[in-house]
């Protein structure tokens, strides 16, 4: 069992799932850009995407992203930039509640 945190686009989850075949792989990924591209590119493979964050507590975090204009994929819980950068609110799980929801533990 292989818990891709902050999956981003599932470039890991491709890797593992191809280097460990036999590995049940969970990809989390709260972006909804992100977390599309994840849908796509693991398609076919033994990788469960879920489109939320892992955190401290059940419910929203929200999430900033860069600043900097060619930085596409870059999010942070905290924000350090010089300007105004978009915020998303995104959905939040424990470990224990995905463990609870039947996802194994890794």
């Amino acid at each position: 069992m292989i818990w891709d945190i902050g999956a981003n686009i599932g470039s890991a989850s491709i890797y593992l799932a191809d280097r460990f075949p036999q590995a049940v792989i969970h990809a989390f990924e709260p972006m909804p850009a992100n977390f599309a591209l994840v849908q796509k590119n693991v398609a076919g493979l033994k990788v469960t995407p879920h489109n939320l964050a892992l955190g401290a507590q059940d419910g929203e975090v929200e999430i900033t992203a860069s600043d900097y204009e060619l930085n596409f994929g870059g999010f942070s819980l905290h924000y350090t930039g010089s300007v105004a950068a978009p915020t998303f609110k995104v959905p939040m799980a424990t470990a224990a509640t995905m463990i609870a929801k039947g996802v194994p533990p890794p």
